[in-house]
């Protein structure tokens, strides 16, 4: 388990993150919080039988998410791994048009962008009931002045398109 290796107040947040289900990560770059959050999905349960998101910024998705730690940590456990990193829309959309779970989906931000007449960059991203969405850098996603969906981010608004289990963990 992931949870193995890390010390032993990370652990007590794990737990923390799975018992209060929607959690704000905040803290000193190389604390652990890519890895507190794979271990909290697997802790939960979405490395057995669910789907989840992680939203990061291009170069964090590709590089810390992606390589450094689902690669290394969430393949061996046999989870399905998706990613939206690079190439078109279209080859996007056509990378999750069966997803298989277990399975984790990494994407940049910009694949939930909806524009203001409803335009999907990503539409297959919205099909997917997801189990877990971690969203890396989410002060990046997050604002809005207004509740008007015109006037929403493109990112918010397709934030608010997610469709989610039950009861989701949210990172």
């Amino acid at each position: 388990m992931i949870t193995d290796i890390l010390w032993e107040p990370q652990k007590e947040a794990v737990g923390f993150i799975v018992d209060n289900r929607r959690v704000l990560l905040a803290d000193q770059p190389g604390s652990g919080k890519t890895l507190m959050s794979l271990a909290a999905l697997e802790v939960d349960g979405c490395f057995t039988n669910g789907v989840s998101l992680i939203l990061a910024p291009k170069f964090p998705a590709k590089t810390t998410w992606l390589k450094d730690h689902v690669t290394r940590f969430v393949a061996p456990l046999g989870v399905n791994i998706y990613d939206l990193t690079t190439g078109t829309a279209q080859v996007k959309n056509d990378r999750i048009r069966s997803v298989q779970k277990p399975a984790i989906i990494v994407a940049n931000h910009d694949a939930l962008a909806i524009s203001p007449n409803g335009e999907r960059r990503v539409p297959a991203l919205f099909e997917q009931i997801y189990d877990a969405i971690v969203i890396d850098e989410s002060h990046r996603v997050l604002p809005t002045a207004t509740d008007s969906t015109y006037n929403m981010t493109q990112f918010w608004r397709g934030l608010k398109k997610i469709k989610t289990s039950q009861d989701p963990l949210r990172l």
